[in-house]
């Protein structure tokens, strides 16, 4: 028989793996969040910026990959990219595939959000930058670079805008999530870049509220028609 401080630490031991765990499946600041809120994040409109982001040709690269070798390889990926995604206050929302949704706004209120989302893709693709020599070195890219492509490359999508953010789901499976139009064009523009030619592409709501060290930095790549829009949408790269 366990005797009451036995069942105390035990209690805390199992308290302590809950906090733990469940900051790896949300992270820091949403996990305080969801405890401190029991659980019940009720939806919120919220201005914020969404940035999706996507690796160039992932089928290709993997497809002669051994699953656990793909698995590694995109752990990786995913462990840098987070890294840096938590230096500049983002939330990760969903890894879809090869695929990180990020919001910049939410849960927490973030100042100057479309800046810090910006800068955060920049990092992101010096990063990715970093990870191509250790993967020349260590010969994991020989799975790509036999296939003619020199290089891994990321497409990153940023837009800026109203969402709702709270618990998404069912009554017995939840996330935590943003829904909107803004969630919806930031999707588009990470894929818009394939026909720009481009890695970083975010709209005109983002253009015009850069910093002068990044809006001077900034071009137009162009115009494209969104889905329920009457007009053309001017979209910048970096």
């Amino acid at each position: 028989t366990k005797t009451i401080e036995e069942k105390s630490i035990l209690i805390e031991e199992n308290r302590q793996l809950m906090h733990k765990t469940l900051k790896r499946y949300f992270g820091d600041v949403l996990s305080e969040k969801i405890l401190s809120q029991k659980g019940e994040l009720e939806g919120e409109n919220r201005w914020v910026s969404v940035l999706f982001t996507d690796i160039s040709d992932y089928s290709t690269i993997t497809e002669n990959m051994a699953p656990e070798v793909a698995l590694e390889f995109l752990n990786e990926y995913f462990s840098e990219m987070h890294n840096v995604i938590k230096e500049f206050n983002g939330q990760i929302l969903n890894y879809i595939g090869d695929s990180i949704m990020v919001v910049f706004g939410a849960p927490n209120k973030l100042k100057e959000h479309e800046n810090k989302a910006i800068e955060c893709s920049l990092m992101m693709r010096k990063k990715l930058f970093e990870l191509n020599e250790t993967w020349n070195e260590n010969d994991t890219s020989r799975y790509w670079k036999n296939h003619g492509i020199n290089s891994i490359k990321m497409r990153i999508g940023i837009h800026t805008g109203s969402v709702i953010a709270g618990n998404v789901g069912s009554l017995d499976m939840i996330q935590y999530s943003t829904i909107g139009d803004t969630v919806n064009v930031a999707a588009r523009l990470e894929k818009a870049n394939k026909e720009f030619g481009t890695e970083i592409l975010f709209g005109e709501e983002v253009y015009t509220s850069l910093t002068e060290k990044f809006h001077s930095r900034s071009k137009l790549s162009g115009e494209i028609v969104l889905k329920g829009r009457a007009k053309p949408t001017k979209v910048y790269s970096i």
